[in-house]
């Protein structure tokens, strides 16, 4: 079984997700493995990478057909949090739609946090 499989069955069994959330990510995933793909390198893949200054460090690397789905699973607060910080998620995933590459957010506080949003 896959890897992303795995984890979302891990998810679910955790109580992280519901059994509809699990059932639209494997579908996803279902989706994706239909689509041909030449190679691993031509996958797209939304980056979000957070170091604080206390020390914590966030890397989430998800696939670009996942994206969209993924962003039900973000917690409010944190939604809140990038909107405070004016990052649009459904912007960003517009964005990457339309073969947007690189970084697209790149934030460093006053207090030593760093955010960046890559596509790549």
């Amino acid at each position: 079984m896959g890897e992303d499989r795995v984890k979302i069955l891990k998810m679910l069994q955790d109580g992280q997700i519901s059994a509809d959330e699990a059932e639209k990510l494997l579908a996803a995933l279902n989706s994706e493995e239909k689509t041909p793909v030449k190679t691993s390198s031509s996958r797209k893949f939304l980056r979000i990478l957070i170091e604080s200054s206390d020390g914590d460090n966030v890397n989430v690397n998800i696939p670009l057909s996942l994206a969209e789905v993924a962003m039900n699973f973000i917690p409010e607060d944190v939604h809140m949090e990038l909107e405070e910080n004016d990052i649009n998620l459904e912007m960003i995933i517009r964005a990457i739609e339309e073969d947007a590459e690189g970084e697209i957010v790149n934030i460093n506080s006053s207090d030593g946090d760093i955010v960046r949003i890559v596509i790549d």
